[in-house]
């Protein structure tokens, strides 16, 4: 009878572990020390069982004081014998202060994470006024002329709960407006989105005023006077292509792609691949507003759950995608691309964008920014909108290699808006 009952027990287990298809090995917090004005952001760390193996849903709840993650993972065909690293970020905004306790529900997963790591606490804030709010750009959203987006850091500990922003013309018409989405606005960058209501917003500068209100519209907390032009006509913004594997086995394969504009001309073209561990790549285009397509030429069947569009803005982003259909033919995109506007300043008026002082020696770019301000990044693209240069500068001027490039036009700026275009 104990002979019996040993081999039941062992057999349960092996049963146990072939249903296991992804193996929880650490969860981090973002910030590691959240306050009540920080968007939160939970990591779990783990590795898929085998190349077949998938995440199939993945999100996370808050009641209480209790974070529940709910994670199905399952097996799609039969696939290598070998752990794949996988990460699952999981943001659950800001939360009141207090200790906080990491379970988790679902199917197929086995959670070894530390102990200590399955709790975090949140300290509170205190108020302060909305000088230290910050507006870091006020813009269409890059992908749909019915949205307006805002992004905005709270470098201050006010929460402002509950928040919503509210764009007034000057006879006190409403033209776009939030509907509340976060429990508070953090440290950022974080986004919010204005849906339009004015059917005439963007054919002409609006002069008006930007409201904060907090508590589901019940306080107003700060104004903004704008003369802003929402409709750019800039020499264009960037924009990054992109493919990704989201499991269903690891791929090899390059994808070639282009994009048209209305009248079918080729803007950009470029080569995306999947190589061993890199199971995601982009390349940055520079392109110009306007109605695109993003089309993918076919491939053989490469297997797993591919994904390809466009995105722009690191956090968070914005994005126009699809699904890549492994089907043999062409997988083509449409998107309509409204960026932020470059030398029309498509900002808050405080941040005071200046032009920039090019020159252009044998091998060299020399930039100089006359505000005295840190420049940062620096892209440079080619005729085509490719991004071929890439480089950070903490100074007012910045010295970019034009070495092995070959002669035409550029186009030259960084993340906050200014550029400047020249011949090499």
């Amino acid at each position: 009878m104990r002979k019996l009952f040993t081999l039941l027990l062992t057999l349960s287990a092996l049963f146990a572990q072939a249903q296991t298809y992804y193996y929880i090995n650490g969860i981090t917090v973002d910030p590691n020390a959240p306050t009540t004005a920080d968007d939160i952001t939970i990591t779990v760390q783990g590795d898929l069982s085998n190349t077949a193996a998938t995440i199939n849903s993945a999100f996370a709840s808050v009641t209480g004081s209790q974070v529940t993650i709910t994670i199905v993972a399952m097996q799609d065909g039969i696939g290598l014998d070998v752990l794949v690293p996988h990460a699952i970020p999981l943001n659950i905004g800001p939360l009141p202060a207090g200790t906080y306790q990491i379970g988790f529900t679902g199917a197929g997963y086995l959670d070894s994470a530390p102990a200590p790591q399955h709790a975090f606490t949140v300290t509170g804030a205190t108020a302060t006024d909305c000088d230290s709010l910050d507006i870091i750009s006020f813009q269409w959203a890059a992908f749909n002329s019915n949205q307006l987006i805002i992004t905005a850091a709270n470098g201050s500990s006010d929460l402002f709960d509950y928040p919503g922003f509210v764009l007034i013309s000057e006879n006190g018409d409403t033209l776009a407006r939030e509907i509340t989405n976060f429990f508070g606005i953090g440290t950022g960058p974080q986004t919010h989105v204005l849906n339009v209501l004015s059917s005439t917003l963007g054919q002409d500068p609006v002069q008006g005023t930007l409201q904060l209100w907090s508590g589901f519209y019940t306080e107003l907390e700060c104004e903004w006077e704008i003369d802003q032009t929402f409709c750019p006509s800039s020499p264009c913004a960037p924009v990054s292509a992109y493919i990704s594997n989201f499991g269903g086995g690891l791929v090899s394969e390059d994808f070639p792609f282009t994009v048209s504009d209305a009248i079918n001309t080729v803007v950009a073209s470029g080569t995306l691949s999947l190589q061993g561990s890199q199971q995601s790549d982009e390349v940055e285009l520079c392109l110009a507003p306007g109605t695109y397509t993003l089309s993918m030429a076919p491939v053989a069947p490469p297997g797993g759950q591919l994904v390809f569009g466009l995105t722009v803005g690191a956090y968070p982003p914005q994005q126009a995608q699809q699904d890549f259909v492994q089907n043999g033919q062409a997988n083509v995109l449409p998107f309509t691309f409204y960026p932020a506007c470059i030398e029309d300043d498509n900002a808050m008026a405080e941040l005071g964008q200046s032009d920039w002082i090019v020159r252009v020696t044998d091998d060299r770019l020399i930039i100089n920014e006359p505000s005295g301000e840190m420049i940062g990044r620096v892209l440079l693209f080619d005729a085509s909108g490719r991004c071929v240069r890439s480089e950070d500068f903490r100074s007012a001027q910045a010295s970019l290699s034009l070495h092995q490039l070959a002669t035409g036009h550029y186009v030259v700026r960084n993340l906050s808006g200014s550029a400047a275009a020249f011949v090499r």
